[in-house]
């Protein structure tokens, strides 16, 4: 998948989940994206997460998955 894809299928992601997060703070809850204590919990495992909350913070986990892995 080229960088330019795997934009386009985050783009997708973020537009696909609008609604759910909206219902997310309409009920009076933070998505995890903008939640600073959820964000700490994925530094271990996403360096400089909690530094980048909302749509960044999105990237860099949605991102993780094309990262190549040490096995």
């Amino acid at each position: 998948m080229t960088e330019d894809e795997r934009e386009q299928a985050f783009l997708r992601s973020v537009f696909n989940t609008e609604c759910y997060f909206a219902a997310v703070r309409a009920a009076g809850d933070v998505p995890w994206f903008e939640d600073p204590d959820k964000l700490a919990k994925l530094e271990d495992k996403c360096p400089g997460i909690s530094q980048s909350p909302g749509e960044d913070a999105r990237r860099i986990l949605f991102n993780r998955r094309y990262q190549e892995t040490k096995r």
